[in-house]
């Protein structure tokens, strides 16, 4: 029997950092995808009608195709973990601010639609890190994708769901709240995350 002095790395995609970025992602996911419902909703229930509800997401949507490009330039330049975490703070910030807007009254339209060109603009700093980090917190990044993708999509259906039954039961404020607090999960499971030690076990993973 011959042996070479040291275990053999076992390739799971459930490891620490992994688990940590799963959970960044999902909530993060789970949030945008509550926003067209909450803010819908919100809005007509305030009397904007259809056409504020279009004002805001027409400005979110801008933000997001605007900055895209200076997002993928920033997270070369300063990490996209760095990027994705500032980017979940200032949401965090953003629709806590809008859960107070509702809370305190009618909202006013140019205000939602300021916060919500800000938060655009903001998701838009965080999606060129969401690809880049799987091979820095995965050793077998294909099955790292596949279970993330499988909790996008997850996401995309319970979001609308949930916030379609918070609304009238809580209303839009308690709703905005909810949504801001996934952007806080997100940005505390990012912080946690120890890259170095990730790569370090990737790259033992890798070598023959």
């Amino acid at each position: 029997m011959t042996g070479t002095g040291t275990a053999p790395v076992t390739k799971t995609v459930w490891s620490r950092d992994f688990r940590l970025y799963f959970g960044a992602r999902t909530t993060s996911m789970l949030g945008d995808a509550m926003l067209p419902v909450a803010l819908s909703v919100g809005l007509l229930s305030a009397g904007h009608g259809i056409t504020g509800v279009g004002y805001a997401l027409g400005a979110w949507m801008a933000a997001l195709t605007l900055f895209m490009l200076a997002g993928g330039v920033l997270a070369d330049r300063f990490t996209p973990r760095r990027m994705m975490v500032l980017a979940d703070v200032v949401r965090l910030v953003v629709q806590g601010v809008m859960a107070l807007t509702f809370l305190l009254g009618v909202p006013d339209l140019l205000t939602v639609v300021v916060l919500q060109f800000v938060s655009g603009a903001a998701t838009a700093l965080f999606q060129p890190g969401v690809a880049s980090m799987i091979p820095k917190i995965a050793t077998d990044v294909q099955r790292a994708n596949g279970v993330l993708r499988i909790s996008e999509a997850l996401a995309g259906v319970l979001g609308p769901a949930l916030a379609g039954v918070m609304v009238p039961v809580f209303g839009a404020g308690t709703v905005f709240f909810v949504y801001a607090a996934t952007y806080g999960v997100s940005a505390l499971c990012l912080v946690a995350l120890r890259l170095e030690r990730a790569s370090a076990t990737r790259h033992r993973a890798l070598t023959p």
